[in-house]
């Protein structure tokens, strides 16, 4: 649904640092990184933007577009994915990463501000 409402539409809902900090991240990782696959085919539509009155917390930051649980194509390129975020996270915006315990297919970043040095990995 909200797809339709074009691509500038959809840009305009996520922070623009971060879209920047991702478009960083994936080029110096070198590799893919996926949000949603429901365009081709797939089945994951509510890994970026969240509307309101979709699954997850009501104070996720997903539903105000500064949230996003990654996904990549083999566990070794995750592997590297979370390293990097875990110590390079802030140059590309990112405040904090969901524990790797609890998201074993994915990679769940925001840009939430909390009074931590560094990204903090937290529980759900």
């Amino acid at each position: 649904e909200i797809a339709k409402k074009g691509a500038e539409y959809c840009f305009g809902l996520f922070k623009p640092h971060f879209l920047a900090g991702l478009d960083q991240l994936r080029a110096d990782l070198g590799f893919a990184l996926f949000v949603n696959d429901w365009a081709v085919g797939g089945n994951r539509k509510f890994c970026g933007y969240r509307p309101r009155v979709c699954i997850g917390a009501a104070n996720s930051f997903h539903k105000v577009g500064g949230a996003f649980d990654l996904h990549t194509r083999t566990e070794e390129q995750m592997k590297a994915l979370r390293a990097r975020v875990s110590e390079f996270g802030g140059i590309y915006g990112i405040r904090r990463m969901e524990s790797p315990d609890s998201t074993p297919g994915w990679c769940h970043i925001d840009c939430k501000e909390h009074n931590r040095p560094g990204v903090h990995v937290f529980n759900p």
